[in-house]
């Protein structure tokens, strides 16, 4: 689970002065994770950024945070103004996220606005986003916003919860709280920051794959309600990608999707579920076999034999002076970079 609030955090949340905190204070942290891809080629940079340049209520009230993933040096965009984070040894989503909710509670945000490199991000999608957060702000029932994201015109979240046909996805036409327990992927939601701190944060044991699924039904054991927006946003999902099958390390994230599956089933999912997960795997093992693809067959097959999942996550998080540039100040950043290196690098 994410890191709780520690004696200097507090301490430095005491001491923002109040101007300062006025000033900061925007209702929403958006937090975009790149991976392999500048924040220029990114659609929902290019397009959150346009539209929070054109739009003064927005740029008021969103906060715009980029984490860079990518095992190779990317710069930041020039005209950028916000905070962005390198790791060359890209940790996943979690620590990231977790980063994101420590900086919106010191900077007194209500609302995470988790994002995708790949999502395309519509006008009617940012303006939905600022009127609900603000009317829904005080509702203890809701945990999080999702839009609708279609991939191919068709529509695969927000679904039902469960293994094979029980997940389909929710009625196009819904807008509001289903009365029913609900997953999503993560790109596009708004997360309240009161309700993650409840659930101690993000899971870190879920440090890449089926993190949203596992955050939601964490949410939901509250006692709360994912509301299920108007807006449908068209996001690609990598995995599916062909040419993933030529990456080198599309092997091991294979084996990691596969056992973050069997772990949000065994912590989450039925008797039937996880039954069905089980023969699901065999039947990848089998698959992967018979197309010829002996990497994928092996790391199935580990997969399927386990009992328990490998979870397996890369080191912490370490970043260095160097790694955090801009709007970088809060405790929650210097807390993540290396100590012997100094202050974060603001310019």
């Amino acid at each position: 689970m994410g890191r709780p609030l520690g004696d200097a955090d507090r301490q430095l949340h005491a001491e923002l002065s109040t101007a300062q905190r006025v000033e900061n204070m925007k209702r929403i942290l958006a937090i975009i994770v790149l991976y392999k891809m500048t924040a220029e080629d990114s659609p929902t940079f290019v397009e959150l950024s346009k539209f929070l340049k054109g739009n003064d209520a927005a740029s008021e009230s969103i906060e715009l945070m980029v984490c860079d993933n990518t095992p190779y040096k990317q710069t930041a965009p020039v005209d950028f103004s916000g905070s962005y984070i390198r790791d060359s040894t890209n940790p996943g989503l979690a620590e990231h996220y977790n980063l994101a909710l420590r900086r919106a509670e010191e900077l007194g945000g209500s609302w995470l606005m988790l994002l995708d490199q790949d999502t395309t991000v519509t006008a009617e999608y940012v303006e939905e986003a600022l009127q609900r957060t603000a009317t829904l702000a005080t509702d203890d029932r809701i945990a999080a916003l999702v839009p609708k994201l279609v991939m191919n015109g068709i529509l695969f979240s927000p679904h039902l919860p469960g293994y094979g046909k029980r997940a389909h996805p929710v009625d196009r036409n819904l807008t509001g709280v289903p009365g029913t327990r609900l997953v999503a992927f993560g790109s596009g939601a708004l997360v309240k920051v009161s309700a993650l701190r409840e659930i101690g944060g993000f899971p870190e044991k879920f440090w890449l794959d089926f993190l949203d699924h596992a955050t939601f039904l964490s949410l939901q054991d509250t006692g709360r309600e994912i509301f299920v927006m108007h807006s449908a946003l068209r996001h690609d999902v990598s995995a599916e990608k062909p040419d993933k099958q030529n990456d080198p390390a599309y092997p091991a994230r294979f084996e990691n999707v596969l056992d973050a599956g069997l772990g949000l089933f065994q912590e989450y999912g039925s008797f039937r579920d996880r039954l069905l997960y089980r023969i699901g795997l065999w039947r990848q093992v089998i698959g992967s076999f018979r197309r010829g693809w002996f990497r994928l067959t092996l790391r199935a097959l580990k997969v399927a034999v386990r009992h328990t999942p490998h979870l397996t996550r890369p080191r912490p998080m370490k970043l260095h002076r160097s790694d955090v540039t801009r709007g970088s100040t809060t405790k929650a950043m210097r807390d993540k970079c290396d100590e012997s290196a100094g202050p974060p690098a603001v310019r």
